[in-house]
């Protein structure tokens, strides 16, 4: 139960979730082609005080790679949530929205609205339990709880902080068409 709710509340939080996409993107674009390092050595020399250095010299620096996420995080302009979608809204309505929102990036600049999800499938980490006559069994088999633990999931529509309103505004139009047509 502590991982789901540790994976719906934090890992999953709405602004958390912004900044894991922002640096995936930052170093995607400053390690470049060649990614991280494949070496055990090369892999150990790449320490959080290297990315560090570089997300703060990325973020003053807008010819550097990578300058647009190192600037979001270094002086936290981060997008602002436009939208959270339910965990039952289906593949179907879920490959519509996408193209809803593909939609609505064509109104404006690609990483002016972004759409982020996460999903982390309930497990259930069987532990032995020792019951009162010394016998050993399985905490799935003594717990109701433990196996109808549910999954993570966070599916959210953000936007570019500036441009909140208008975006919203285009966005209730596109949606508002889509869903005016899913039902006739």
């Amino acid at each position: 139960m502590a991982r789901h709710w540790m994976f719906s509340q934090v890992y999953f939080h709405r602004v958390r979730m912004l900044y894991d996409e922002y640096l995936c993107r930052f170093l995607l674009e400053w390690l470049g082609e060649g990614g991280y390092p494949v070496t055990v050595e090369g892999h150990l020399n790449l320490t959080d005080n290297h990315v560090f250095v570089a997300l703060n010299e990325a973020a003053g620096n807008p010819a550097s790679r990578g300058h647009q996420w190192a600037k979001r995080i270094v002086r936290r302009q981060h997008h602002v949530l436009l939208e959270s979608f339910p965990v039952d809204i289906g593949q179907k309505s879920e490959k519509e929205l996408r193209a809803e929102v593909e939609t609505l990036q064509q109104s404006f600049e690609r990483d002016d609205i972004l759409l982020l999800k996460r999903f982390k499938k309930a497990s259930v980490e069987d532990f032995p339990v020792e019951g009162s006559g010394k016998e050993i069994r399985a905490s799935s088999l003594l717990s109701g709880i433990l196996s109808q633990t549910p999954d993570a999931y966070a599916l959210n529509l953000y936007a570019e902080r500036g441009l909140r309103e208008k975006i919203r505004k285009r966005w209730n139009e596109i949606h508002g068409k889509a869903r005016r047509e899913s039902s006739d």
